[in-house]
């Protein structure tokens, strides 16, 4: 019961971090935080998307170890 409780814990935390990712990228859309964000960030940077390539291998990352969570609920 306590591994199946564990499980259940890491998959919510991984779909809330996931909701959390989703909610802020369509907040940086909506309100062009995303263009004030990107000219701090880019400063330094040549290519004008390095914080989309960011941004995609972190949902990249969010989204593994969500279904990774999920492959491990489904199994109990």
């Amino acid at each position: 019961m306590f591994r199946k409780e564990k499980v259940r814990k890491r998959f919510w935390f991984w779909f809330i971090i996931f909701i959390l990712y989703l909610s802020f990228g369509l907040y940086c859309i909506c309100t062009n935080f995303g263009d004030t964000l990107g000219m701090i960030l880019l400063s330094p940077f040549i290519f004008a998307s390095l914080p989309l390539y960011a941004y995609l291998i972190l949902g990249l990352f969010i989204w593994f170890f969500m279904r990774l969570a999920m492959d491990d609920f489904m199994s109990l």
